[in-house]
């Protein structure tokens, strides 16, 4: 069986390549493909672009319900059209393609009547992110405030102008920290905190010094001192934490 060529091959990679994703596939690229394929039918990579195409808007929409809820369908699809033709997938990864497919900070996808439209594409980002991210945790012992803490790699944390992490009441503005992370059962949560406990966590996450230690820090950041009832909000969080995997433990 004779060998394609290689530049005769990356010509065809490349022609296969612009009549995926550019927004017209020029008649020259298909005669390319028609020339190298078995079958000169320059229908049927038409129709396999769109059937690419249409996979990736649906894999956006579904990984993002409440934005497409929130933007419409249509606006998704023609996102998702604009990216393909301006920066097309880098990754061979299937479920990476929803980041490289949509940008929440992307100025076609302002929405004056919904302006905690960002937020919430930043959020079911994360969301999604935590589902399929592969990690290699790292080894970790029994919790001890003396030792640094090790947190699960799968967690996002995210500040947010607009309560879009509370999916069943009206959307309100103000200060929210949120982190998202995957349980221990594989489950993602979306856990809401008030300013001590996050900087407490971002703290921890950043894992330089003992858990002890991270606390302080976190509240000579915010300028004050540890009462107890921070005392105590923490020991709640960091219990749940401790169950669900979203702090491993401490370094040994």
């Amino acid at each position: 069986m004779s060998r394609t060529p290689e530049p005769e091959l990356d010509r065809t990679l490349a022609a296969f390549d612009r009549v995926l994703f550019e927004a017209s596939p020029s008649e020259a690229d298909l005669a390319s493909l028609d020339r190298a394929s078995e079958h000169a039918q320059g229908e049927r990579f038409l129709l396999y672009r769109d059937l690419v195409r249409s996979r990736l808007k649906d894999l956006v929409a579904t990984a993002l319900p409440r934005t497409t809820a929130l933007l419409g369908r249509a606006a998704i699809d023609r996102e998702v059209d604009a990216r393909l033709s301006s920066a097309p997938p880098t990754t061979r990864f299937f479920r990476e393609v929803v980041e490289q497919l949509f940008d929440p900070r992307e100025p076609r996808l302002s929405h004056p009547e919904h302006p905690e439209l960002g937020d919430l594409a930043r959020l079911e980002l994360a969301q999604w992110r935590a589902i399929w991210l592969e990690v290699a945790e790292p080894a970790a012992v029994d919790f001890d405030f003396a030792k640094r803490p090790v947190l699960t790699a799968t967690m996002t944390r995210l500040e947010l102008a607009f309560s879009v992490h509370l999916a069943d009441r009206p959307v309100s503005q103000g200060n929210f920290h949120i982190a998202v992370y995957r349980r221990r059962d594989h489950v993602v949560e979306t856990r809401w905190m008030n300013e001590e406990l996050a900087a407490i966590l971002d703290a921890w996450r950043e894992g330089s010094e003992p858990a002890i230690e991270g606390v302080r820090t976190a509240m000579s950041r915010l300028g004050r001192a540890p009462t107890p009832e921070l005392v105590e909000s923490m020991s709640g969080m960091l219990a749940e934490l401790l169950e669900r995997g979203g702090v491993l433990g401490s370094r040994p």
